[in-house]
């Protein structure tokens, strides 16, 4: 009986010692909560919707939270949101999916195409942290960070942020002692909202291009989402969102498309002129490479139209 008081003391010691770190991590942990690129509101927003309440969800990097509009969704009665962020790996788009289920039962996913073939080698910790810092813990999360983490020689900061943001104490505010992730909330459901414009041109596209092949990564988890869809009932549409290609990117931007064709699924190609969408380069465009809320609103609209009674049928 005499031998086990050190043992209950020390795991009394530990159970307070993972209490009190629980309780600090939310405090020291970095928090994006205003401005246009607010992760951790848009991200943490999702899963505070009503349960079942959206119909499509978007997915991707910057290209997609520029692109798609649940504002403007609204309009045609589709229920969206979007979960994207900045230069977001296809690894990470795939656990991204699998939270996205956790309180809905979406109709469609749609996949915005242009990370693949682009997070290769080491992932910037900027990148990491956008994707994994706004997302609550469970188990899928702990295995996202798995996924994006495997290049990193240190990679115990990256579960237990504590760690990261500890040195924080000269930084920290009210909004870090009162912030609960269970009144988060993104007024534009995801989507970034810019309305500058930038005069641009379309990307005059290659007449041949240098065949590429999708790299074996980023192959894998596309076929996981897939998968993942078909199991779900969910329809997965990719998306191609209007920006300036090079050689390379077009290249690439084939490659999904002969992807899409081989396993049967719908690649909507924003980039190829579209009498429907009448996009204006002088002034649908935040900056080559992304829409601004003009831009945004006619290619949600183009969605829409086309989806709206798809989500109809369904109901």
């Amino acid at each position: 009986m005499k031998n086990s008081k050190p043992l209950l003391r020390s795991i009394c010691f530990f159970i307070i010692l993972a209490a009190l770190f629980a309780l600090a991590t939310p405090i020291f942990e970095r928090k994006t909560l205003d401005g246009a690129w607010n992760y951790t509101d848009k991200v943490g927003g999702y899963f505070n919707e009503p349960d079942n309440s959206i119909d499509l969800v978007g997915f991707g990097s910057s290209h997609m939270y520029c692109s798609l509009n649940p504002a403007v969704m609204a309009d045609y009665g589709i229920s969206a949101y979007v979960l994207a962020t900045q230069q977001q790996p296809l690894c990470a788009t795939y656990y991204y999916m699998r939270a996205a289920l956790k309180n809905q039962k979406p109709d469609i996913f749609i996949l915005e195409t242009h990370m693949v073939n682009r997070a290769v080698g080491e992932i910037e910790d900027s990148v990491i942290a956008d994707a994994t810092e706004p997302m609550p813990m469970s188990l899928n999360k702990l295995r996202l960070i798995h996924s994006l983490v495997g290049e990193k020689e240190n990679k115990l900061p990256y579960y237990l942020t504590l760690f990261r943001y500890g040195s924080r104490w000269d930084e920290l505010t009210r909004d870090d002692f009162t912030f609960n992730r269970r009144t988060l909330q993104d007024e534009h459901r995801g989507y970034v909202y810019l309305t500058d414009a930038t005069v641009t041109e379309p990307s005059p596209l290659p007449e041949t291009t240098v065949p590429v092949e999708i790299n074996a990564r980023d192959l894998e988890y596309l076929d996981r989402m897939v998968a993942l869809c078909k199991e779900n009932n969910i329809r997965l549409i990719l998306l191609s969102a209007p920006t300036a290609m090079d050689e390379e990117s077009y290249s690439i931007h084939c490659a999904v498309k002969r992807y899409a064709q081989e396993r049967g699924l719908e690649f909507i190609d924003a980039n190829e002129p579209i009498e429907a969408l009448a996009l204006d380069y002088s002034t649908d465009f935040y900056d080559p490479n992304h829409l601004n809320l003009s831009g945004s609103t006619k290619l949600s609209s183009y969605l829409a139209a086309q989806l709206s009674a798809y989500i109809r049928d369904e109901e």
